[in-house]
């Protein structure tokens, strides 16, 4: 998910990147990231799963404005993944009604 051989600057936290990719750029990433595992073997629920995630987060986006909290915002976080993300030490955020 994170290996620089797929990703420029990896660590950087840059969602542009992922508009406007070329067809080339797309190819090159294919298997780079596999949340659902691939092939014949793949995870079962992961349409169900994406469908699921697209149904809560963009009401929630829409509705509201999230940020890291200002206590937070020079700190340097590690990630670990071992089923989920986790931040060390623990992200904090702030979340504003958009109204």
């Amino acid at each position: 998910q994170r290996h620089p051989k797929y990703w420029d600057d990896p660590e950087t936290f840059r969602p542009e990147r992922w508009i406007n990719v070329s067809a080339e750029e797309q190819e090159r990433r294919k298997f780079a990231f596999l949340p659902f595992s691939a092939g014949a073997r793949n995870c079962i629920g992961q349409r169900f799963a994406t469908l699921e995630a697209q149904l809560i987060l963009a009401p929630l986006v829409r509705a509201f404005q999230i940020f890291i909290a200002p206590s937070q915002k020079d700190t340097n976080h590690t990630f670990t993944a071992f089923g989920t993300m986790k931040a060390k030490p623990d992200l904090r955020i702030v979340v504003q009604s958009r109204d």
